[in-house]
């Protein structure tokens, strides 16, 4: 379940960075259906911030268990706890911000934040990578002691259908359009 938890954030912030992170695509999702990739734009960032939250949550909350990575060392292999403790932390560090976000923007509505009374922490580009990539090593390291040294790549992870092709077949719409209105 946490391995498909992380995959979900590496694919939302895969097809995010595709769309949003060059000009000439972002012309041309403008001006196909500027509104709606503007709503997609936000839905992919608060779903990989979602995730990632949820994957560095408390072990319970209240009196209900949660199935998170702080959660791992109580099930783990005595040998391994000390380790992914430490990688758990290391997890929980980056996603300081995202967790904020989660509590005070997506989740709830912080009064104070609504009111812009206090900000948010950024979270950059960077620091996203950071998480997911901190979440994909304490993950590994219960993969590599249960299954011989494996691993997995979350971060390689492919979709059919990739952002590419989408960008590709509007810009030929778009063209189509073009043309038809300008003449050949």
């Amino acid at each position: 379940m946490l391995r498909n938890d992380l995959t979900s954030a590496y694919a939302y912030w895969k097809v995010y960075r595709e769309l949003y992170t060059d000009e000439e695509r972002l012309a041309v999702l403008n001006d196909s259906a500027g509104t709606l990739f503007f709503l997609l734009q936000s839905l992919l960032l608060h779903g990989v911030l979602l995730q990632l939250a949820v994957l560095v949550d408390r072990p319970a909350t209240r009196d209900k268990k949660n199935l998170t990575l702080r959660s791992l060392p109580s099930l783990v292999a005595p040998e391994l706890q000390s380790r992914l403790e430490s990688l758990i932390s290391s997890a929980c560090g980056s996603c300081d911000s995202v967790v904020a976000w989660r509590n005070r923007r997506l989740a709830h509505r912080d009064h104070d934040v609504a009111l812009e009374a206090v900000d948010l922490p950024e979270v950059p580009f960077t620091g996203i990578d950071d998480a997911l990539e901190s979440a994909a090593r304490v993950l590994n390291c219960v993969e590599a002691h249960y299954n011989k040294n494996a691993s997995v790549a979350y971060g390689m992870v492919e979709l059919g259908g990739s952002a590419d092709s989408l960008v590709y077949f509007l810009r030929r719409g778009l063209d189509a359009e073009r043309e038809a209105v300008e003449g050949p």
